[in-house]
């Protein structure tokens, strides 16, 4: 007799305790003791403690009753691209459709482009011409642009003569030709101009003698 009793009153409590678990007032979290309590507790018409958990969540984004951990990445753009590289073709699309585009008229002007100016070659020179035998001149040069002429003296071993001089120069080479008005001979000189001194090559012509060539140079004084 003893025994059922025990057994109806252990019966009992298991139906009190299992009463009790599905019987929690939300109202009054402070009746529950542990974590375990509040997790264990709940019935049918009260929502769990995870359930609550994610309504909260969803309400601080703004959309209420989603769990915003559920919300597949690139999943719904406001442009209807589906995954994010699509997505990111769009941005880059509609980045490129919104730079201002250049009116008709408003090219860049390109600044000139800056020539070296010749050298110097105006002044008074003192010219040794070697063209089979050898040839001394002093000539002054005048130059506009690059354009160079003059007028001047040619001696050689027996004679002074007039010289006249016409030319160009672009950089710093020097064309000149130097002419002795008494005998016509003509002294073609290509000379590098570097500070105030020439150097380069010079050709003789004659009306009666061939063609010679040789060495050239000269000081400005």
């Amino acid at each position: 007799m003893r025994t059922n009793v025990l057994i109806m009153l252990s019966l009992l409590l298991l139906a009190f305790f299992a009463i009790s678990s599905y019987s929690i007032d939300w109202n009054n979290p402070e009746y529950y003791q542990s974590v375990d309590d509040l997790i264990s507790s709940g019935n049918g018409d009260l929502p769990s403690l995870t359930e609550q958990a994610q309504a909260s969540r969803a309400a601080q984004t703004g959309q209420p009753g989603t769990d915003i951990l559920s919300v597949p990445f690139g999943k719904n753009s406001s442009s209807g691209a589906s995954t994010p590289q699509q997505t990111r073709i769009e941005e880059q699309n509609q980045t490129i459709a919104t730079q201002p585009v250049a009116t008709v008229g408003e090219s860049s002007i390109a600044a000139p482009s800056t020539q070296a100016r010749p050298a110097s070659a105006a002044g008074t020179w003192s010219l040794e011409i070697d063209a089979g035998t050898p040839v001394y001149a002093n000539v002054t040069l005048v130059q506009s642009e690059d354009a160079v002429f003059g007028k001047g003296k040619i001696m050689d071993e027996n004679d002074t003569q007039t010289a006249v001089a016409s030319g160009s120069i672009k950089g710093d080479m020097l064309i000149l030709d130097l002419v002795s008005l008494e005998d016509l001979r003509l002294y073609r000189l290509s000379m590098t101009v570097s500070g105030n001194s020439v150097t380069g090559s010079d050709t003789a012509f004659s009306s009666s003698e061939s063609p010679s060539t040789g060495p050239a140079k000269g000081l400005r004084s």
